[in-house]
């Protein structure tokens, strides 16, 4: 595989193969996969059940041996019997997906580094120093951490990337209307809408996240964006509806009104996919959205209220440029940001790690 051209940035991924290296074969992998939630947990599908899946259609061995039947987990809940079991299914490799904390992980870690099995490490937060110590490999989505951690780690880090897992087959088909509905897709509950502080005339914004009972769960002090200061249409997210639910709106928004030590690490992958849908999208300044935009002609970013106002405004005023920059963001993204070509990285990270034993 090439990875000059079909990798997003030469920043964003750190193991990379030339055209006359070994492609990656991944015949004496034997994966284990311990992971923090659900398929609807987005870091547990993306970089678990997803990668899981690529692996095994590859005719790799690999096997979920943990994942909660609740959406999300932060702490390891295994006892130490069950964790014996565990390890004794034949792996080398184990994947840990952002899991904090443990009254065994502990025992865990000492466990592979006994059986010989290495441990990949792969998180989309803040990691916890345990787990950064103790892995032979760390996989993370934004080159922004190359800057926060240590130089131990950094020298055993990957970067990679979230693929989109949508049906490549959807494409908004835009309209010739100047109006248009925003589309907030996010994970957390806020009191009010970041950034945007008004909706300008023939304006309207759906906000599509968590369920009622994740807000119960995680956010029970949360107004759930009640003191914005306009109306909007609030969406509970589903991965069977997500992607059309967007499709029915005109302007993606991701909009931060910190950008602070934990934004700052944020992937890229709610902006890929809309992008990967066909949305022209207004972003804030995160590092892994400045690889990816290009101001004007993929997306916008938009660094004060002000400029947040005047780029929907600029969109809702001018389809033609609405479909222009929808297409050409497809374009920049549609193969790059693959489950496929997530997957082609990931085999070529594990595989070094073992062919480094």
């Amino acid at each position: 595989m090439v990875m000059h051209m079909t990798q997003p940035n030469s920043e964003r991924a750190q193991a990379v193969w030339s055209e006359s290296a070994d492609p990656p074969s991944g015949k004496n992998l034997r994966v284990g996969w311990i992971l923090n939630g659900t398929p609807n947990a987005a870091s547990s599908r993306l970089i678990g059940y997803n990668m899981h899946s690529y692996f095994t259609a590859q005719g790799i061995s690999s096997k979920i041996l943990f994942a909660p039947r609740e959406q999300l987990i932060e702490s390891l809940p295994l006892t130490i019997a069950r964790i014996d079991k565990l390890l004794a299914s034949n792996i080398n490799v184990l994947v840990i997906v952002k899991i904090l904390r443990g009254d065994t992980l502990e025992y865990l870690l000492a466990a592979c580094k006994r059986k010989n099995i290495k441990i990949i490490y792969a998180f989309c937060d803040e990691p916890v120093p345990i787990l950064l110590d103790n892995a032979e490999v760390l996989i993370a989505p934004s080159s922004h951490y190359r800057s926060i951690l240590s130089k131990a780690h950094v020298a055993k880090l990957n970067i990679s990337f979230d693929g989109f897992d949508h049906d490549r087959n959807l494409v908004k088909t835009h309209t010739g209307l100047h109006k248009a509905n925003l589309c907030l897709v996010t994970s957390q509950s806020a009191d009010s809408v970041p950034c945007i502080k008004r909706l300008p005339k023939n304006i309207r914004l759906n906000v599509i996240g968590p369920s009622p009972k994740l807000q119960r769960q995680y956010f029970s002090h949360s107004a759930v964006f009640k003191k914005t200061p306009y109306r909007l249409k609030y969406i509970n997210w589903s991965l069977k509806t997500v992607a059309r639910n967007i499709l029915k709106c005109d302007i993606g928004v991701i909009p931060w009104d910190t950008i602070g030590r934990a934004q700052l690490i944020k992937s890229s992958n709610r902006l890929v996919m809309l992008m990967a849908l066909g949305m022209p999208t207004i972003v804030s300044p995160l590092p892994s959205y400045r690889e990816i935009i290009k101001q004007g002609e993929n997306g916008f970013i938009a660094q004060t209220p002000e400029e947040w106002e005047k780029y929907i405004i600029l969109l809702r005023d001018n389809p033609k440029l609405r479909a222009a920059i929808g297409k050409r963001a497809r374009e920049d993204v549609l193969e790059k940001f693959t489950t496929h070509e997530q997957g082609k990285l990931f085999l070529r990270i594990f595989d070094d790690a073992v062919r480094s034993a």
